[in-house]
C-alpha cells in the first residue's frame, strides 16, 4: 500500500508529466486555442482561433474577416498538409512582411503549414502565431500523429 508506483503524484516522473501536458493539450486544442493570423497577402494580422477536429481529422481555423466584418473559417484536412515551417527552417519560409510584423518573442511561436485546397487542389498556406512555443509544439505533433493515421 502506497508502495513505489502506486499512482501517487511523487511518482509522477517527466514521462507522465509530459503526457499530462499533451492531454491538457489536446482537450484545448479540440475546444479553441486563440492564435494569430498572419495572411498570405501581408496585410498585418488578425486575431484568430484554430481548433483541432480529431474525428474529422482537420484543422479549423476562424479569424476575423478581411472585409471588416464577420469571420471566416479555413478547414485544413491533415491528409492534406504537405509541410509545416517554423523559424528553424530559415526566414525565407515566412516572408519578409509576416516577419516584420512578429515581435521577436513571437518568432519562437510561429509556423506556416502548406497544403493542397480542397476546392482545388492548389497550394495553400495557413501562417499562425501561438500563444506559446510549447503550444505550438503539441499542435504540430498533433497534426504529425494525426497525418500518420490518416
Amino acid at each position: 500500500k502506497g508502495g513505489p508506483g502506486a499512482g501517487g503524484a511523487a511518482d509522477a516522473g517527466p514521462k507522465d508529466t509530459a503526457l499530462n501536458s499533451q492531454e491538457a493539450f489536446a482537450g484545448s486544442a479540440a475546444r479553441g486555442r486563440p492564435c494569430v493570423r498572419l495572411p498570405d497577402a501581408g496585410d498585418g494580422r488578425q486575431s484568430a482561433s484554430y481548433r483541432v477536429d480529431a474525428a474529422e481529422r482537420r484543422l479549423v481555423v476562424t479569424s476575423a474577416s478581411g472585409v471588416g466584418f464577420g469571420w471566416s473559417e479555413v478547414a485544413c484536412p491533415v491528409a492534406s498538409i504537405r509541410d509545416i515551417y517554423t523559424v528553424d527552417d530559415g526566414p525565407e519560409c515566412f516572408g519578409a512582411q509576416a516577419l516584420a510584423a512578429l515581435s521577436p518573442e513571437e518568432r519562437g511561436r510561429v509556423f506556416r503549414i502548406i497544403y493542397a485546397s480542397e476546392a482545388t487542389s492548389e497550394p495553400a498556406s495557413l501562417c499562425l502565431v501561438e500563444d506559446s512555443q510549447a503550444g505550438r509544439d503539441h499542435l504540430l505533433e498533433m497534426l504529425q500523429e494525426l497525418k500518420a493515421c490518416a
